[in-house]
């Protein structure tokens, strides 16, 4: 009894770092200071953008003008397709597309191979001095005015940050019929064997961090880890945010000290490489050279087919030594040195993770200007707003679900022929599952295992591609699913690896009868209204 009076009798007092050491500022406000200088800093830096005659560019031998793919994340001429998406690329028109598969064969071969960058030698008209610079090779345009090249050029290098060495330069050559595009080389990377040397480094780290995020088992975890990891890992560059090294996913991988840039890059890199598609947006004040306007990147990204805004960058706070102690003392023995319990935090938080713009917004003008992002990108990006279903029964489509006794398996279908073809080989009819959308912005792909005769239905484009990748049939899309609605349930018996292992039901009282008898259930595999 004593024994518990006293433990009955301590006295508990929690308090941050900062009361107990004074050289020590609160956690609160070395939070705010952080953010407040990412805020205050325009530390996304853009390409400084030379136009020159054609009697200087000497390179036609080496100007690739067709392109040897039609989609560049598809090809398997190169391993480092799966760290991009074709989401800007299928939004292009056709000239659009000629030059973006340009840009991405010049720079795919530097990646994988060992030549030096163009050497390209101007004189400066300021300093009346020669200035070289390092480029890549020039890709040909046409239908387009250099304007819009050079937009989709810049939107092309930040949505594929497999090519870490690009630098912050675009020369341009304009021609009668179009013109020629190049793109800088960091100096730091213009070697070929040097760079090839880098790219083991980064893709050795780029990897370790993948398997993490791949173990995860469902798409919001693979998020959540890639986000994590990211924020644990890198320091925000208060020291020189003006650096071009801090402007690329190398910055985040190899030297864990970056800016915005090489925040939303490496995110999108990891999360691409698993098939979760993320996009890497630009703030620059609508111009490539902003002055005075605040520049910035984040990131969109696709989960259950819904786009949400991401910014990494102001996630972290960067408060590596961040932590609250719990002070417990013993009144009974005042002379008894208290016991000390010390718990570090993590120094991120989730304030700009997975929200909408509408949400950005409200906190705060600063905030709402760093996430409106440039007008050349606004034609390309997807609705992140928030949106709601009306439930009106006109953009309905009724989704019938029957049942074959023989192997076990449920099939969904919006197909009445196919219904009653089924039917009438012996599947038994169980009516409309719920009714579906007719169209919405998030597909339920179907599949086909050739084995066992099944099917399977997933709104993750990455479970879509896991399976295609392990022999499935790609039956294209079966329906649509709500943003909200009526929840159809997904279930797994690990009992059973044929035709029947899953089943999908709007009925709670069929999942928790399947849950008991040993089912596991997967969640909410899609809405219907």
């Amino acid at each position: 009894m004593k024994g518990k009076r006293m433990i009955a009798g301590w006295m508990i007092f929690v308090l941050t770092g900062a009361l107990l050491f004074s050289s020590n500022i609160s956690s609160a406000e070395a939070s705010e200071a952080i953010l407040d200088k990412k805020q205050s800093a325009s530390d996304l830096k853009t390409p400084v953008v030379i136009q020159i005659s054609s009697d200087q560019q000497e390179t036609e031998e080496n100007l690739i003008k067709e392109p040897v793919f039609k989609t560049h994340a598809d090809t398997e001429e190169s391993p480092y397709g799966i760290y991009t998406n074709d989401y800007f690329y299928n939004r292009l028109s056709g000239n659009e597309q000629l030059l973006y598969n340009r840009l991405y064969v010049i720079c795919d071969d530097l990646l994988r191979g060992e030549d030096d960058a163009e050497v390209l030698t101007l004189d400066d008209e300021e300093t009346n001095e020669a200035a070289q610079y390092t480029l890549t090779k020039p890709a040909q345009y046409s239908g387009m005015t250099a304007e819009e090249a050079k937009e989709l050029a810049w939107i092309f290098q930040n949505n594929n940050p497999q090519f870490y060495y690009l630098g912050l330069v675009q020369v341009i050559t304009e021609t009668e019929d179009g013109g020629l595009i190049q793109i800088g080389v960091l100096s730091e990377f213009a070697n070929g064997a040097e760079r090839k040397a880098a790219t083991e480094e980064m893709f050795s780290a780029v990897d370790s961090m993948r398997q993490k995020v791949m173990s995860q088992k469902t798409d919001a975890a693979k998020i959540k880890a890639a986000h994590d990891m990211i924020c644990l890992n890198t320091v925000y560059d208060n020291e020189d945010p003006d650096k071009d090294m801090n402007q690329n996913a190398y910055s985040v991988f190899v030297d864990k000290k970056s800016v915005c840039a090489g925040y939303s890059e490496a995110f999108a890199m990891l999360l691409n490489s698993v098939g979760i598609d993320a996009i890497c947006i630009t703030r620059a004040g609508d111009e490539l050279n902003p002055k005075d306007d605040p520049s910035h990147e984040y990131n969109a990204v696709r989960s259950n087919g819904i786009w949400r805004l991401y910014d990494v960058t102001w996630d972290d706070l960067d408060n590596e030594n961040e932590y609250t102690e719990t002070i417990i003392e013993n009144p009974e023995d005042p002379e008894a040195d208290p016991q000390v319990i010390r718990t570090y935090k993590t120094g991120f938080n989730y304030d700009y993770y997975g929200i909408t713009p509408e949400k950005a917004e409200s906190y705060g003008e600063n905030s709402k200007i760093h996430h409106t992002p440039d007008s050349f990108y606004n034609k390309y990006l997807p609705d992140m707003s928030v949106k709601t279903e009306s439930g009106d029964k006109t953009d309905a489509a009724p989704l019938f679900r029957l049942y074959n006794p023989n192997s076990g398996e449920h099939f969904y279908t919006l197909s009445e022929a196919e219904s009653t073809m089924l039917a009438g080989i012996g599947w038994a009819e169980e009516g409309v599952l719920a009714n579906t959308k007719k169209t919405s912005e998030i597909p339920v792909y179907r599949l086909g295992n050739p084995t066992n005769g099944g099917h399977h239905y997933t709104v993750s484009r990455a479970e879509r591609w896991m399976l295609i990748g392990a022999g499935w049939n790609d039956e294209g899309i079966g329906w649509y699913s709500s943003v909200e609605g009526t929840p159809v349930y997904r279930l797994y018996n690990p009992n059973d690896d044929g035709a029947g292992s899953h089943t999908y039901t709007t009925n709670e009282a069929e999942k928790d009868f399947l849950t008991e008898a040993g089912w596991i259930y997967e969640g909410i595999g899609w809405y219907g209204i």
